[in-house]
């Protein structure tokens, strides 16, 4: 396993603080990063045993999962940094997704339902999230229908709606479902 520098080390546990202040109580964030809710609140504390894995996306490594949590199986996407080197980004965006003011009621709506946390070898970490449609879903492309243009765009309306804005906007970060009421919005 790769170890942070020591000065590093400090930052990263300040890190785990500010979410334990999200879950008071509930969460020890020193074991569990995440802590999640609604369909997904059987997942707590519990490990994903993963059976397949196709990567997607250029600019980051995301992968698409298939595998077993608590007896139920789940298909997943799953984002990977290496802590060592990207330690903030992935704080960063576990906290928005993690905070009541900030993604964690739009989750399942306009982004991902986030399932967990997995502390990967060689200091790697993976948020894991529910994909915007189990069997059928695509990123977005100059070809997009009307209707799949107008779901993007309410998507975003909401977003702004609650205060959020994209920072890194493009058709690999809009995630569109079979259906076009699931549009989710990655790379927060």
């Amino acid at each position: 396993m790769v170890l942070p520098a020591p000065d590093l080390e400090n930052e990263i546990s300040n890190s785990v603080d500010k979410l334990q202040k999200l879950y008071p109580g509930e969460l020890d964030a020193k074991k569990h990063l995440y802590l999640p809710h609604g369909k997904y609140a059987f997942a707590a504390k519990h490990t994903f045993h993963g059976k397949n894995k196709k990567q997607i996306g250029h600019a980051y490594r995301i992968n698409v999962r298939s595998g077993v949590i608590a007896g139920h199986n789940v298909t997943c996407l799953w984002k990977t940094w290496d802590v060592s080197k990207s330690w903030r980004e992935f704080f960063q965006e576990l906290y928005f997704y993690s905070h009541p003011q900030l993604l964690r009621w739009l989750q399942g709506i306009v982004v991902s339902h986030v399932i967990g946390v997995h502390d990967g070898s060689n200091g790697q970490k993976s948020i894991f999230m529910e994909p915007p449609h189990p069997i059928s879903w695509h990123t977005a492309h100059l070809g997009l229908s009307i209707g799949e243009k107008q779901a993007v765009i309410r998507a975003y309306e909401t977003l702004h709606a609650h205060g959020i804005l994209h920072n890194n906007i493009g058709a690999h970060n809009i995630c569109i479902g079979q259906r076009l009421a699931h549009v989710h919005a990655k790379d927060l």
